[in-house]
């Protein structure tokens, strides 16, 4: 485990579960590469960490286990941050393909200007986020464009489904950012990208923004890629 001091992690709402906490913790430690692709999470070890009871740690890791950062360890029943692959990268960003750019395409029907100024807040908050050269935090702002945008679809299980997807790209996007070249490259062409998404659905340009998402998509997946052939070389 790492040496960061575990104390820090419980400063906010008190309110919240605590699972619900130590899982988004658990998130934010598999982003940054403090918790690697692979490494076993075992509950003791954990609980001391965190300071907290293993009914909490089970909880939190059936949480990343549910949102795909997360696996079971078949030989001995544990779980492991999941490992990442060429094989999962690509297969992400094929299901990605096959959905996003529909659910883009129904949001641009359905949307209101009130969702299109909700939009332009969303681009503003990861400028500031993206001077700040807070790339994790960029990565959950990211997800608030996107999941804004998606949401006019109407379609919850379509919403969900691309939710995990994201959480799953986002393992190995995480790692990528912590290169700070890479992070800066990233956000400036995602707030670029954003920009030429909310113009689409303004001018309801339908053909325009299928295409901007498949394209947002490969890009993606070549990143990750990238980053994944430096790191095995």
């Amino acid at each position: 485990m790492t040496d960061i001091d575990a104390a820090e992690f419980f400063d906010r709402d008190e309110v919240k579960n605590l699972s619900q906490i130590v899982a988004e913790k658990l998130q934010e430690m598999i982003y940054t590469g403090k918790l690697k692709p692979g490494e076993r999470l075992i509950q003791n070890e954990l609980a001391s960490f965190f300071k907290v009871s293993r009914v909490a740690i089970r909880d939190a890791l059936q949480e990343l286990k549910q949102s795909g950062l997360a696996v079971s360890v078949s030989s001995s029943g544990g779980t492991c941050v999941r490992p990442i692959s060429e094989k999962d990268i690509s297969d992400v960003a094929f299901v990605r393909d096959a959905l996003e750019p529909v659910i883009a395409v129904e949001a641009c029907r359905k949307i209101d200007d009130d969702g299109i100024s909700l939009l332009k807040d969303c681009i503003r908050k990861q400028i500031l986020i993206s001077e700040a050269k807070d790339y994790i935090g960029y990565i959950h702002a990211d997800w608030d464009f996107h999941k804004t945008l998606y949401s006019y679809a109407g379609n919850s299980l379509a919403l969900d489904m691309i939710e995990k997807l994201w959480m799953r790209a986002s393992q190995a996007r995480g790692m990528v950012l912590m290169d700070i070249k890479w992070g800066e490259v990233w956000c400036k062409k995602s707030v670029n990208n954003h920009n030429q998404i909310v113009q689409a659905v303004i001018d309801r340009d339908i053909e325009r923004l299928h295409a901007i998402i498949r394209n947002n998509i490969a890009s993606a997946e070549k990143e990750q890629l990238d980053w994944l052939s430096q790191v095995k070389a």
